[in-house]
């Protein structure tokens, strides 16, 4: 099930933007500035511009979409996102969507996407939004539905009831795991019992959201989530505990349709611009509550 919200950023009142602070006015026009546009993706902005919005999809979960009680929209992504309508000038639509929506052309996720080389398909979601602002894992078999732009990366580490604790990964053998079917926390515990001679037992939820949540009522003992989610759950969830990584470093990004190629050279060159600036450290650090450079230090 989908919902779409609006956000109306009015970028340009009374000389300030929607975010009022006047060092953000010259960062914005910083930002403008170090994104070098060629003709056809200025073009292709005055398009969007002549629309006068633009919108994305996103799931509800901590660290890209999440409505706080006072009705403050919080979340990474989200912010990312709002700064890239602002870079272009446009108002802000999000759709609200589930793991099953970033993916299908209709049908259920299937298997064959990911073990047939030649097989590939144009997602549904697609046809609703100009990208996914969410934290797309790159996956080779995710790269043949669509691209990926990266923004940073992650390990994927364990997480299970604060007190007990894995020291080797050949003992996941003797847990029940949650994950979301064909997610990358799946796949990756499928190449870890590959390697080992190990078959595990898994929870299958609906989205990876409730991976957690499988562990607190006890319906599973264990599963595992990208390195910066961890920093967030941990903090909502005391009575978890972070485990091993059970991955190498890999980059997660948004999503955007094969047919859209200049909206994936635009999103290059605007995330390239605004990582280099520290506009980017400063959201980075106002969501999660952790220095981004020592995210980096933590992760290596």
């Amino acid at each position: 099930m989908r919902k779409v919200i609006t956000i109306l950023l009015l970028l340009l009142l009374c000389g300030s933007i929607s975010i009022s602070a006047d060092h953000h006015i010259s960062e914005l026009e910083l930002l403008r500035g170090a994104v070098k546009l060629n003709s056809e993706e200025k073009a292709f902005l005055n398009k969007i511009r002549e629309r006068g919005y633009i919108k994305a999809a996103c799931r509800e979960k901590p660290s890209v979409y999440e409505l706080t009680e006072d009705g403050k929209i919080i979340g990474f992504h989200y912010r990312m996102m709002e700064l890239f309508s602002q870079f272009i000038g446009v108002e802000l639509k999000v759709e609200i969507v589930s793991f099953e929506d970033l993916y299908s052309n209709g049908d259920e996720i299937g298997e064959r996407v990911i073990t047939d080389a030649d097989y590939s398909y144009d997602p549904g979601i697609f046809n609703d939004v100009d990208l996914i602002s969410d934290t797309l894992t790159v996956l080779p078999w995710r790269l043949k539905i669509m691209d990926i732009i990266p923004l940073y990366p992650v390990k994927q580490l364990l997480i299970l009831r604060d007190g007990e604790s894995i020291d080797i990964l050949q003992k996941l053998v003797s847990y029940k795991i949650a994950v979301r079917e064909y997610s990358s926390y799946h796949m990756k515990f499928m190449e870890i019992g590959q390697h080992l001679g190990l078959r595990f037992t898994f929870k299958f939820v609906d989205d990876t959201t409730f991976q957690i949540r499988e562990i607190l009522d006890g319906s599973a003992d264990i599963s595992a989530q990208d390195s910066d989610l961890c920093i967030l759950i941990k903090k909502q969830h005391p009575d978890l505990a972070i485990g091993l990584p059970i991955s190498d470093i890999q980059m997660i990004g948004w999503g955007v349709s094969h047919n859209s190629p200049l909206m994936s050279s635009i999103l290059k060159k605007y995330f390239t611009a605004v990582k280099g600036m520290h506009l980017f450290h400063r959201i980075w650090e106002e969501e999660f509550h952790f220095k981004y450079l020592e995210y980096w230090q933590m992760l290596r």
